[in-house]
């Protein structure tokens, strides 16, 4: 009877983690739909400008990731 309560207590202990790991796998992939999500919708958003002839680069924003890139920072 001990040796069952054990297996059992096992067996659960094993289920939680399994459940806890599928959640978190779950979220990983929920995030990274998001970020894509987030990612077309800019996309599109910066195609419908450039095609309208509004897109604005911003060349402070730009010149500075490119001294960033070029140092290595």
């Amino acid at each position: 009877m001990i040796k069952n309560n054990v297996n059992r207590s096992t067996e659960l202990k094993s289920l939680y983690v399994h459940s806890q790991e599928k959640k978190t796998r779950d979220m990983k992939i929920e995030e990274k739909q998001t970020e894509e999500n987030s990612y077309s919708d800019r996309l599109s958003q910066i195609k419908e400008q450039i095609q309208a002839g509004t897109y604005k680069i911003d060349l402070k924003k730009t010149s500075e990731k490119m001294a960033l890139n070029l140092l290595g920072l």
